[in-house]
């Protein structure tokens, strides 16, 4: 699995990142969902930001400056789960780079879509650690609708009405498109 892997300045994280093909306001789009949401990452992954103090030209008197330290050490796989979950264009090409960096063969990738519940099942796995999931997966939400800008066909105002049926329906549809195992009754994501 490839990683991003970057010590050093914001300008730095957006050079890794223009080298996949992402602009820098997607950059930063994803940057702050990620330092805001850091359970998408695993126990192989880190991503913080230090205030670092340097000294100043000579003749400052001894005034401190600081600057903004980046140490990223990212999978390309978590980079572009964070893109698609909030619906980033990504690049032309970008897909077919990125099932080679990742090892997938050509039939590891699948459209989601808001309408059937796939995106939202999907995405609630993914903000778990580890990233498993099951048919109780919305239990916690207690029927309210826990992805409002989605455009989930089984919203009704601010409710959920999907079912455990429904999600295992889903997750056993993205189980036969490789992107979750089913072991007993919790479904692995794979990517």
């Amino acid at each position: 699995m490839k990683y991003i892997q970057v010590n050093g300045s914001e300008s730095d994280v957006k050079a890794a990142f223009s080298q996949l093909g992402f602009t820098p306001s997607d950059t930063d789009l994803i940057l702050d969902y990620l330092f805001r949401n850091k359970q998408f990452l695993c126990e192989t992954e880190s991503a913080e930001i230090r205030r670092e103090y340097i000294g100043g030209p000579p003749g400052t008197m001894g005034l401190m400056i600081s600057e903004n330290r980046y140490y990223f050490n990212v999978k390309i796989t978590t980079i572009t789960a964070l893109a698609w979950l909030l619906d980033i264009v990504l690049p032309v090409g970008f897909f077919s780079n990125f099932l080679s960096w990742s090892g997938f063969p050509s039939t590891g990738y699948t459209k989601l879509t808001d309408e059937d519940g796939v995106r939202c099942i999907v995405s609630e796995t993914l903000r778990r650690n580890p990233k498993v999931g099951s048919v109780s997966i919305l239990e916690p939400f207690k029927g309210m609708c826990c992805n409002n800008h989605m455009n989930c066909g089984f919203r009704d105002g601010d409710r959920c009405t999907c079912t455990a049926d429904n999600i295992l329906s889903i997750y056993e549809r993205m189980s036969e498109r490789n992107m979750f195992k089913r072991y007993g009754d919790v479904f692995e994501y794979q990517w």
